[in-house]
């Protein structure tokens, strides 16, 4: 998909528990090299940045 939009951010999402920190944690290195940005996002809608894009953007 990236291939047709040269500019396309990806961006993934996820509750904001345990789990998905952990997830996070383990993955850092291939989510950052892949450039995609995780947000974990609390039950009050509070979004927590845990991985940016490459180019240094972030939200």
């Amino acid at each position: 998909m990236r291939s047709d939009y040269l500019s396309a951010r990806v961006l993934l999402a996820l509750p904001d528990v345990e789990t998905h920190w952990t997830l996070a944690a383990r993955t850092s290195v291939p989510v950052t090299q892949a450039r995609i940005r995780l947000w974990l996002v609390s039950d009050e809608g509070v979004v927590t940045v845990v991985s940016t894009n490459a180019d240094g953007g972030g939200s």
